[in-house]
């Protein structure tokens, strides 16, 4: 344990050597550290087989938690992942939702907004004011 963190999958996890995270070594050089007032919440860990979510050269890891436990009440439920309109196996939708993401972000002029609010924290200038449109 440091600075308060601990390794979670180390703790849910007993198997020695731990298997490698990278695709071209042979030794962990990732890890999912979780500040330790959290353990608690923590309902299961894992990692999952190369390339089972996307194509990458490291390993996709999980992290499951009590949301009760995490945030001292009930929450809304997320939705399956088969009931996201946007579906990482299907070119046309990522397309489409990009196009519709480029659309918002420019009518909303979201990129001039953030560097502007990003110029006005870098001067020291930033009040109330810049924290309500940080919000918006």
């Amino acid at each position: 344990m440091t600075c308060g963190l601990i390794d979670i999958l180390a703790i849910h996890h007993s198997e020695r050597p731990f298997p490698p995270t990278y695709i071209r070594g042979k030794k962990r050089k990732d890890y999912m550290l979780l500040s330790a007032s959290l353990q608690e919440s923590v309902v299961q860990s894992g990692i999952l087989p190369y390339c089972s979510i996307f194509a990458g050269d490291h390993h996709p890891w999980f992290l499951d938690l009590n949301a009760d436990i995490l945030f001292a009440g009930s929450t809304s439920p997320l939705a399956p992942v088969c009931h996201c309109s946007l579906q990482l196996s299907d070119p046309r939708r990522v397309e489409k939702y990009k196009t519709l993401l480029y659309e918002q972000l420019d009518y909303h002029k979201i990129m001039e907004k953030s560097k502007n609010l990003y110029e006005v924290a870098s001067n020291g200038q930033w009040t109330n004011e810049h924290t309500l449109q940080y919000e918006c």
